[in-house]
């Protein structure tokens, strides 16, 4: 049985998601199709390729991972599939496949140009439906890479913004703001000086104290802000029981001025 995942900016009100899932079902009505999010900033291809390479990463081989946020639907941008390791990673090429292809070199590049494998209509404004859910379809049912288009040498790159930190400031970018109000960023944990999370005395986010470094959230005392190594590597900034981004006013992709002593 194959597994399908889907992550779009869809949102959660429209039937979008319904109709790329009726389109697999009805070309394999075996395939596992499994919900990434679709709660993806409108075309915020950035924080799209972010979540996309987090959310992948635990899938057995074999996953055929689809992704649709594309503010260029119906221009000449391409539509690629790419493997990576033993699994496929389908998407417009305006970056999202970015920071994927940047930890797992693709052995195979297609751009995904052949309308056979296509729906019969082709709208100009939903490709997700009509060229992405129909190839992950055939591609579930054993149709090789090869078949589906033209081979290509490389996908648009994408990074996450560069942080500029010394022994004791950086400037960090707020990359997303999970369900629960923590403001995750583009800090890895390497960015930092060595031993930061266990010996520091004061560190702000601008004139902010935030009160302690932790390596959970349970840590610290309810309503505290914290700052903590998250699930995906990176420094996140969370209030216990509460929601950072209200304290801090942070909105996906401010800048954030992160100072502290040790």
């Amino acid at each position: 049985m194959a597994i399908v995942t889907l992550m779009t900016d869809f949102g959660l009100s429209s039937p979008y998601v319904a109709e790329m899932k009726g389109v697999i079902l009805s070309i394999c009505a075996t395939a596992k199709i499994v919900d990434l999010t679709h709660a993806v900033a409108a075309q915020d291809i950035l924080t799209g390729a972010f979540l996309w390479k987090q959310a992948t990463k635990t899938f057995p081989p074999g996953a055929i991972h689809v992704a649709v946020v594309d503010p260029g639907v119906g221009s000449e941008r391409r539509i690629v599939a790419a493997r990576c390791g033993r699994s496929i990673f389908i998407a417009p090429d305006n970056g999202l496949l970015g920071l994927i292809v940047e930890s797992i070199t693709p052995d195979l590049i297609i751009d995904l140009d052949d309308p056979v494998y296509w729906r019969d209509t082709v709208s100009a404004t939903f490709h997700g439906r009509d060229i992405m859910a129909p190839v992950a379809a055939h591609l579930s049912q054993g149709v090789e890479m090869k078949e589906l288009g033209s081979p290509c040498p490389d996908v648009k790159p994408t990074s996450l913004p560069r942080v500029v930190a010394s022994s004791t400031s950086c400037k960090a970018v707020v990359l997303w703001i999970d369900g629960f109000g923590n403001v995750i960023t583009n800090v890895r944990e390497s960015d930092l000086p060595p031993g930061f999370t266990d010996d520091f005395h004061t560190f702000r986010c601008g004139n902010v104290l935030i009160s302690h470094v932790v390596s959970h959230y349970a840590a610290a005392p309810v309503g505290e802000l914290v700052a903590l190594i998250g699930s995906a590597g990176m420094l996140e900034l969370s209030v216990v029981s509460g929601s950072a981004a209200e304290r801090l006013r942070a909105r996906q992709g401010d800048s954030l001025e992160l100072s502290w002593q040790t």
